[in-house]
């Protein structure tokens, strides 16, 4: 699937997020000063893999209505709020407005909830709520009830490339004609026993047996623990995260219409679905190359990467982008908010609004001196101020889903 440049111009004109760093604002801030927002994970015992984590520090507050709503499901909500108050958009205009969602994770708290009732009560005890936003639908479904938006409402699967396929599907739909708006959702709650046990998966790196965990065999300080970009000895760590993210997807002619705010403008989307990926067999890294060399030829500022610090899932991504963008600034959330996920692309995309908004290119946390030997992007230890154009946000998924887009500054 590849939509390259054309004339009918699809604006952001609206976004919210939360995540371990708090609301969008402070997620800007924090990643413009490099702070850590990884706390202690209170479950960690010795034989745990999982010592920090990065959790939204307030309350997930909803309706009551949709109290049934799992954890992945109120991280969505309480992006999508801040998305909404952004785009001032009145309750009368979400009549034909859309929603995507999106998630890795699911709702796997609902889940752990309903196997656990269903092993110690009868059936006829056992609450039907639990199992009504299990699924990402079920999720999707009653946040579109909560906001009461009754346009094109749908729920999509990719793993941690999700929140880009909502991206996607929404610029999509805005150029078919469908919808004139579409607000895409990813809510991501990872910090549950299942998912630490599929990241516990363990791979052969540099002669050495590690997991997205990496090697116990030494310690590190909170402050150091993620390490992007990094030889296998170094970005030997990964850190797991939770957040919610979102953006309104808008056409010219819509927020024109309702004289709507613009924060950016997605010049183009790709996709590519690697069939043979399943288990890590795209080895020569097929999927991410169809996507990024597309953009081969567009002047690029910065690629901003879902770098996790972990050497196992980061070195493809930035092997493929430095064959396409040699020297060109990169930039990753992950050290400063963990591994979120489908939140990810999300993520990146909102601070892709503050950077072009404020021409200012983001530090990465904890960058070695000497980058990995295939690593020739140039990530920076303080801000850059320049006049920025474009940034080029990559997203990939267990499994072979690979996606992209580009944010350009609105003229």
């Amino acid at each position: 699937m590849e939509n390259l440049i054309d004339d009918k111009k699809i604006l952001i004109t609206g976004f919210g997020s939360c995540s371990a760093a708090g609301t969008s604002n402070d997620l800007w801030n924090k990643s413009l000063q490099k702070e850590s927002c990884l706390t202690q994970y209170e479950a960690f015992s010795k034989d745990f893999p999982v010592k920090y984590v990065g959790r939204v520090p307030f309350d997930l507050t909803i309706a009551k209505r949709v109290t049934p709503l799992s954890r992945h499901g109120r991280l969505g909500i309480t992006a999508l709020k801040e998305c909404i108050d952004s785009s001032c958009l009145d309750e009368m205009s979400n009549n034909g407005t859309g929603l995507i969602f999106g998630s890795a994770s699911h709702g796997a708290d609902k889940a752990e909830e309903a196997i656990k009732e269903i092993g110690t009560k009868p059936f006829s005890k056992i609450s039907h709520h639990l199992v009504s936003s299990i699924s990402n639908a079920g999720a999707c479904h009653l946040l579109a009830s909560h906001f009461k938006i009754n346009g094109y409402v749908h729920s999509v699967e990719g793993a941690s490339c999700s929140g880009m396929l909502t991206v996607i599907s929404a610029f999509n739909l805005i150029k078919s004609g469908m919808c004139e708006r579409v607000f895409s959702v990813v809510g991501e709650a990872n910090l549950y026993p299942v998912t630490f046990l599929f990241y516990n998966k363990a791979a052969k790196v540099a002669g050495k047996t590690i997991s997205f965990f990496g090697n116990n065999s030494f310690d590190r300080e909170l402050e150091d623990y993620v390490i992007p970009y990094g030889s296998p000895l170094l970005s030997n760590r990964g850190v797991i995260a939770e957040g919610g993210g979102a953006v309104l997807l808008e056409s010219l002619d819509s927020a024109i219409k309702r004289n709507a705010p613009v924060y950016g403008e997605v010049e183009s989307v790709n996709f590519f679905f690697h069939s043979d990926n399943y288990g890590g067999k795209d080895r020569k890294l097929m999927g991410l190359t169809s996507v990024i060399e597309k953009y081969k030829n567009l002047e690029i500022d910065s690629v901003y990467l879902p770098i996790t610090g972990c050497y196992l899932l980061d070195v493809g991504l930035y092997t493929v982008c430095s064959k396409y963008f040699k020297e060109v600034h990169t930039f990753t959330a992950e050290p400063v908010i963990g591994h979120t996920g489908a939140a990810t692309a999300m993520i990146n995309i909102i601070l892709s609004i503050f950077s072009l908004k404020e021409n200012t290119l983001l530090p990465t946390k904890n960058i070695p001196d000497k980058l990995d030997d295939v690593c020739e992007l140039s990530p920076t230890n303080s801000p850059v101020k320049k006049s920025i154009k474009r940034i080029l946000i990559v997203s990939a998924g267990w499994g072979g889903y690979n996606g992209a887009c580009v944010i350009k500054k609105h003229e």
